[in-house]
């Protein structure tokens, strides 16, 4: 999408809003939604200096202490704390349960985390919301908004499964963030410059109340690295525009969200003797840039209406629409499979010689248009509350393949451009019923119930190469019913109990379907001519039991522990291997079981100091898995299969333990922090083979912020933090991969390297 048409749509969307008459405005704020602010100040946490007015509040998928969810929230302030030059994920990486990495080894590029051990594929997220999960591979491509957190007012995250109804079903929990809506009125500048030449500069602005019922707020973001790895550079930027409105019975705010990322890819690693020799080393440095970009602007109309004292309408209406590549050089490869013919070359002998492979340069693109409808009635009563919410969503999706360049085509003259099309369309219906009952003064039972409907249709085109594209279409359906129960008991000054009972289910992602861009073959149990249904992956299934309990002495001390426990179906696990984009290829796990614990807490020591950390244990085992091995003879030629069972083993990837510990000094206008992470050994294969794992590492850092006094209303605040102080060598991350010998099946690890010792310095002016 061109900048002249998002601003087009922008200026649309503007003058829509604004279309609602100008008179009668309010000299007092709406009084309902000032009520409800109030009602949710503890949850929906403001800075310090926060304009006091009634907020566009965004409902879907947000929890406070009345439910059984285990939850962190992190407002304005301590998002800012943790953020610099930095990806969503690692800004999250102290929160409970919670576990980061990049690939690139820095804070800035492809990043991912997460919660519970379940990767981002089977966490929630939510911003304004609007579901971000990408609808084909379920994860979330956090690059594609760069320095969103920058632009955050407040972050939830929650644990577990008992949280999030509608959009994407939440096994590990969810991230539900909220972009700026309250600030203080003014300009403000942010800049900053670190290691490996990280750049960053924002841009921000707040109109504060206008008129008693217009406010006004805008952001701007450009951020670069030549990043740690070799080839891991990135050339990033973002804006965010808002605009809101303030009635007498209920509220309308727009949001547009852009951003716009190029860089460069590394989402292989390397193995452990790599890392201690070159941990910068990038196996896919070539001799072209191998170059990822894309860009997806978001639209979104968020509005909430007070239809009577005891009943309230809310709704999420968005678009987004985006269009993006990357770039792969191929060496050696046959030039059949790009639909490019072989080449006859002659020689000075007068034999000629037929030239069938080559080396390319290839670009996928895939162009996706998402739109969405979830809106929500809240009713109250004097036995408690009743919500329901519904969930329209489509997509639809584009992808292509072009060469761009070949070895054996002449000076000038392009190669055959595209080799594959495909279009899938996937649309969602559900529709979920909520209850809080105040069975007694000091219980609260809430139960609840959704509905999903997901149909999917893959539709793949015929290719050059017929063969490998013969033009197959897919169909799948799937049918979910989500029942899920919470109670808190109110112990009075003792603390809040808690009880989560949960189902959760997911389809599979589109590569366990129809690698529909790689020749594949569609993964389904019933073909008809080209047609195939009924696909052989089936959806995973979680039931999950949550006790918790939360206890606190307001401006002394928190904590807050839990237990919980995850029973599978059909759990969807990595088998080893990565594909085209980097991503783990996964295969279903009949059953398997997870057992884990958090403490979380916070303590106000004498002189200033505040005390906080948090400790997390999971242990996850299958309970039924077979898996079926190639057997080769010592010409590697195969002589049959041997199913094995791997009943007991630890399933992969899920951190036995995570702890970290932050001690904070203020004083007046003056912060300074440190805090330590470990992150314990991660099993990363399906053999139990404690061999093949992620080695425990630790992580320490520390910061300091000064905010000096305002001179003339201009304010500045200085900042500065070192990360891996003890300059550390460890991998963050890896994966396996395994293959089949005459001696066996052969297990390979490979990891990502984190990032030495490095360097943030930040200033940040206010007026």
């Amino acid at each position: 999408m061109s900048i002249r048409t998002i601003f087009f749509y922008a200026t649309t969307f503007f003058l829509l809003l604004f279309s609602y008459p100008l008179s009668g405005t309010h000299n007092a704020l709406a009084e309902s939604a000032e009520a409800y602010a109030l009602a949710n100040a503890d949850t929906l946490a403001r800075t310090e200096d926060a304009v006091q007015m009634p907020t566009i509040t965004v409902e879907a998928g947000r929890v406070d202490k009345k439910s059984a969810v285990t939850f962190t929230n992190l407002d304005a302030d301590e998002i800012a704390k943790r953020n610099a030059a930095t990806d969503l994920p690692l800004v999250l990486n102290n929160v409970p349960g919670v576990y980061s990495y990049s690939e690139a080894g820095n804070s800035l590029g492809y990043s991912y985390l997460r919660i519970r051990g379940f990767d981002q594929s089977k966490v929630s997220v939510m911003i304004n919301g609007m579901p971000l999960n990408d609808p084909e591979s379920h994860l979330v491509y956090w690059v594609d908004l760069p320095d969103i957190a920058a632009g955050a007012e407040d972050i939830q995250v929650q644990r577990g499964s008992g949280g999030s109804h509608l959009g994407m079903s939440p096994f590990g929990g969810a991230v539900n963030l909220v972009t700026l809506r309250n600030a203080q009125p003014g300009l403000r500048g942010e800049f900053g410059f670190g290691s490996w030449q990280t750049r960053k500069t924002g841009l921000q602005y707040s109109s504060g109340l206008l008129a008693n019922q217009w406010s006004f707020t805008g952001r701007f973001s450009n951020l670069s690295s030549e990043g740690y790895r070799d080839d891991s550079w990135s050339q990033l930027w973002s804006a965010q525009m808002s605009a809101a409105r303030i009635r007498k019975n209920g509220s309308d705010r727009l949001n547009i969200l852009l951003g716009q990322e190029r860089l460069g890819l590394a989402y292989y690693g390397v193995p452990m003797d790599s890392i201690r020799a070159n941990p910068k080393f990038n196996p896919l440095s070539a001799p072209v840039d191998q170059v990822d970009q894309f860009s997806q602007p978001h639209f979104q109309w968020l509005s909430q209406e007070n239809l009577a004292p005891n009943l309230k309408y809310s709704h999420t209406l968005y678009l987004s629409q985006g269009k993006g590549s990357y770039i792969q050089w191929k060496p050696d490869r046959e030039l059949a499979d790009y639909g490019i013919g072989p080449v006859t070359v002659k020689s000075s002998t007068g034999s000629d010689s037929l030239v069938t492979n080559g080396d390319i340069v290839r670009e996928k693109w895939v162009a996706m248009l998402q739109t969405g409808w979830l809106p929500r009635m809240e009713y109250n009563a004097a036995w408690g509350d009743l919500f329901g919410e519904l969930e329209l969503r489509k997509n639809n999706a584009n992808h292509w393949g072009v060469v761009n360049w070949s070895s054996i085509s002449a000076p000038g003259v392009p190669p055959q451009p595209e080799y594959y099309r495909w279009v899938g369309v996937k649309e969602y219906f559900g529709i979920a019923v909520n209850a809080q009952w105040h069975a007694t003064p000091k219980l609260l039972v809430s139960p609840g119930l959704s509905v999903r409907r997901i149909s999917y249709d893959i539709d793949q085109k015929l290719g050059l190469n017929s063969q490998l594209y013969p033009g197959y279409n897919t169909s799948a359906n799937w049918t979910f019913l989500l029942p899920r129960l919470g109670v808190v008991y109110d112990f009075g000054n003792f603390g809040l109990g808690r009880l989560s009972i949960a189902r959760s289910a997911r389809e599979p992602a589109q590569s366990q379907l129809f690698e529909a861009g790689d020749g594949g073959t569609p993964q389904f149990r019933s073909q008809n001519g080209n047609t195939w249904e009924d696909p052989l992956a089936e959806p995973e299934e979680l039931t999950s039991i949550e006790l918790g309990f939360r206890h606190e002495k307001k401006e002394q001390y928190r904590f807050d522990v839990s237990v919980y426990y995850n029973l599978f179906q059909n759990e969807i696990i990595p088998v080893g291997g990565l594909n085209d984009l980097g991503e783990p290829r996964l295969g279903n796990a009949k059953s398997s079981y997870q057992l884990g614990f958090e403490l979380d807490g916070a303590m106000k020591l004498p002189m200033g100091l505040l005390a906080k950390g948090n400790f997390s244990y999971a242990q996850a085992k299958f309970s039924d898995y077979m898996v079926y091995d190639q057997q080769l003879d010592a010409n590697w030629s195969q002589t049959g299969t041997k199913a094995t069972k791997l009943n007991g083993n630890a399933v992969p990837n899920i951190p036995s333990i995570l702890t970290s510990g932050t001690l904070e000094y203020r004083n007046d206008g003056f912060e300074l922090w440190s805090t330590v992470r470990y992150v314990g050994k991660i099993v990363l294969n399906n053999r139990g083979d404690s061999d093949y794992s992620l080695p425990p590492f630790s992580v320490t850092s520390v910061g300091w912020r000064y905010k000096l006094p305002d001179v003339l209303a201009i304010g500045l605040q200085l900042d500065a933090r070192v990360e891996n102080l003890f300059d550390r060598s460890y991998a963050s991350s890896g994966y396996f991969y395994e293959y089949a010998s005459p001696d066996g099946i052969v297990t390979v690890n490979e990891f990502y390297p984190g990032a030495p010792r490095n360097y943030w310095f930040g200033f940040n002016i206010r007026m």
